[in-house]
């Protein structure tokens, strides 16, 4: 499977030092544990370093015992530490800056200016995943707390990932409902492939998941109507079974939406489009839920499919389950390619 297989895909936990986003972090390796993904980093994001600004002092005192409980907790991994920055990571440049610190373990000297006193480099967290650069990876994933940096850091991996591998096709592309891509590479990304600008072999993509499922509802309610509206054609009412399957519908598995757009994910991976594939998922919760979701949306397709199995000798069905055959079937592949089924 491709998530259990280190070879091909590197996942890496973000998390930074904050009782909840610590928390949240237990959670996420548990659960990847019970499914087998394996993990071997844990960035540690927006560590505080420099002792003569007092703000930097200060919320370095702060973080301390957290960095501490940090360093016991997740004592079985390498815990690669990115340092706080004093200002936003959006843009090329920024993104090369935070690239190198984070995969090339450069050193952050920040500039001072006139409102801001000087951060001593030596008291300023060293990071480094660059044996990253160095294995045949086809996928990386970044999870963890809403909110803890792992947008930039994916956006940040995959520009230093396509400057590296010029001869190579990179895609970053967000499963999260609040994008930030487009922010981080302060360029306009949206729902399809997009160049980002100054860079040749990068590519980014905002995948509209809800509208996917919409896409999908509408079509099933298009199906499911025109089945029942033939059975109507002989005088008969079934206003239980349609309001049912209307409902069904409407109430599909929460992450049907995240599926769908990991379905179009994976038909790229199929054509082979692009050589790397750098993920910024979303928050922890949906990242959890979306590893179970799988065997979730099959069992509700298989709910679907028999009761429309009521009216096989009355109706053609062969339109509405084909597709749902077909998603059926896509939905198990994933599966499979995710994770041992």
């Amino acid at each position: 499977s491709l998530l259990s297989n280190s070879q091909l895909t590197e996942f890496v936990p973000v998390t930074i030092p904050e009782p909840l986003s610590i928390n949240e972090t237990e959670r996420l390796l548990l659960t990847l544990k019970e499914h087998k993904i394996p993990v071997r980093n844990i960035l540690v994001n927006r560590v505080a370093g420099g002792e003569e600004c007092p703000f930097c002092l200060s919320r370095r005192r702060d973080q301390q015992k957290h960095v501490r409980e940090i360093e016991e907790k997740f004592a079985a991994y390498n815990l690669i530490k990115m340092p706080l920055f004093p200002h936003e990571i959006r843009g090329i440049e920024a993104l090369r800056e935070f690239a190198e610190i984070l995969l090339e373990k450069a050193s952050y000297s920040h500039k001072p200016s006139f409102l801001e006193p000087p951060l001593e480099i030596s008291s300023t967290p060293t990071a480094g995943m660059s044996d990253l650069l160095k294995k045949d990876l086809q996928f990386i994933l970044f999870g963890g707390k809403g909110g803890v940096g792992k947008t930039s850091i994916a956006a940040a991996t995959a520009l230093r990932m396509a400057r590296c591998n010029p001869d190579k096709k990179v895609l970053v592309f967000s499963t999260d409902p609040a994008h930030s891509l487009s922010d981080s590479f302060d360029c306009p990304i949206g729902d399809k492939i997009t160049l980002i600008k100054d860079v040749n072999n990068l590519y980014g993509l905002e995948i509209d998941a809800g509208r996917l499922l919409e896409d999908l509802k509408k079509e099933y309610k298009a199906d499911i109507e025109e089945v029942l509206d033939k059975f109507l054609g002989g005088g008969m009412d079934i206003k239980f079974d349609r309001e049912v399957m209307t409902e069904l519908i409407s109430l599909s598995p929460p992450g049907l939406d995240e599926i769908m757009a990991l379905k179009k994910i994976m038909e790229f991976v199929e054509d082979r489009e692009f050589d790397f594939y750098i993920l910024d998922s979303a928050a922890t919760g949906h990242l959890l839920r979306f590893l179970e979701l799988p065997g979730l949306v099959r069992d509700w397709l298989k709910t679907l499919f028999r009761l429309l199995l009521k009216y096989k000798g009355v109706v053609r069905l062969t339109s509405l389950a084909e597709r749902m055959v077909d998603l059926s079937k896509s939905v198990r592949e994933i599966q499979e390619t995710l994770m041992d089924a």
